[in-house]
């Protein structure tokens, strides 16, 4: 059917004074419904549509309607009453639309004035029947308007989550900072306050403690400020194909005070010849957060591998397995979403935002990769990052 049928057809649910035009789910909640049944059911904002058709307006309809409708949902079969709305007589012919898999997915009552007697037969019958033949046309457009109206409805609620999720998310991460915030000025007022009474072995430890609380919030803040970059379309990738052992290696780098404390085995395989399509700047970012993560969780003396695998014509795998804590199912699941954010102490205790797989998962998305976890609880934990190969 054309753009101009449907408007056309619109038009007459929109504007004729006779014809009454509705669209309920399965459940009775108002999907659609024209300006005749917007005044007759008096839907005066958005927030009228969640209302429920057959419990709500019992007030401006007759019973006798509901239970037609009812019947409509418990046989599935297609029904016509008659009612008097304002001293006019309206036919209503209560149409079930079903899914593929035979369930009702959406229901339409259209209603059309018509005069009792013998003398209206003929001007019934016509009615009738000039609905009966326009009812592939009203049919498309009731489904476009009907799917139109779930697809908003699920646009909806789906933000309606993602700002919930966010505001959690946020809220975590305010904690966090927070408590480490409070570290920060306990130790440096207990340096202010404290100074002539402290020997130089309690400056240093007092020091280290407020040194590890900057490192970990300069951490979270970048982390942050990269998710933030990611939310406003901020972040603009410098794609090149990088030779994915260098990035590796500078990330191993960057860690080596870490690794050395540990005393952690780091076992690479990468050969030279592997790379990937990426940015340079943030993949180092990426691998920096797994391989932080893979030594926080490692065991004194342990061992973390890193190794590669041909995935197909278009992915590399790049794999980084570590022997230490892993982690439960649950933990697993929660992993990556953002309401559900927190840090397990590592095995020396050590602390995190939780955020650097987030980042990590991010950046792999943004450049078309995929990043995927194996984990078994005490039995070690292996990332797997899918990268394009060019």
């Amino acid at each position: 059917m054309s753009r101009n049928s449907i408007n056309l057809i619109q038009n007459i649910f929109e504007t004729s004074t006779d014809i009454f035009a509705q669209i309920i789910n399965h459940e009775g909640v108002i999907v659609y419904a024209n300006k005749n049944f917007k005044e007759r059911l008096k839907l005066n904002s958005t927030e009228d549509y969640s209302k429920n058709y057959l419990i709500d307006f019992h007030d401006s309809i007759n019973p006798i309607e509901i239970k037609k409708i009812k019947d409509v949902l418990q046989t599935q079969e297609a029904i016509s009453f008659e009612t008097v709305i304002k001293n006019q007589n309206y036919k209503f012919i209560v149409t079930p639309h079903l899914t593929s898999s035979n369930e009702i997915e959406f229901i339409t009552i259209i209603g059309f004035v018509f005069h009792t007697g013998e003398d209206s037969v003929v001007e019934l019958k016509s009615s009738t029947n000039s609905i009966t033949k326009q009812n592939s046309d009203l049919l498309e457009l009731i489904e476009k308007l009907s799917l139109q109206n779930i697809e908003l409805t699920k646009t909806n609620n789906s933000l309606t989550e993602e700002l919930i999720n966010k505001d959690k998310f946020f809220s975590i991460l305010s904690h966090d900072l927070r408590g480490q915030m409070g570290n920060m000025i306990n130790s440096s007022d207990l340096i202010v306050e404290s100074f002539d009474q402290l020997d130089i072995a309690d400056v240093k430890n007092i020091v280290s403690i407020l040194n590890k609380s900057i490192k970990k919030n300069y951490s979270l803040l970048d982390n942050l400020l990269i998710w933030a970059s990611f939310e406003r379309g901020k972040i603009n990738m410098n794609l090149e194909l990088i030779k994915i052992n260098d990035v590796i290696k500078n990330s191993l780098e960057n860690l080596s005070d870490a690794i050395s404390k540990k005393n952690i085995t780091i076992a690479n395989s990468l050969s030279n010849d592997i790379f990937a399509r990426c940015d340079l700047k943030y993949m180092e970012l990426v691998f920096n957060n797994i391989l932080s993560n893979a030594i926080k969780f490692s065991y004194s003396g342990g061992k973390v591998e890193i190794s590669n695998n041909a995935a197909n014509n278009e992915f590399t795998e790049i794999i980084i397995t570590d022997s230490g804590t892993g982690m439960d199912e649950e933990t697993r699941n929660n992993l990556l979403k953002i309401d559900k954010i927190h840090s397990n102490y590592g095995t020396k205790k050590e602390t995190g935002s939780g955020m650097g797989l987030l980042v990590a998962k991010r950046i792999i998305d943004e450049i078309g990769g995929e990043l995927k976890i194996t984990t078994e609880h005490n039995n070690g934990t292996a990332v797997h990052v899918y990268c394009k190969k060019r």
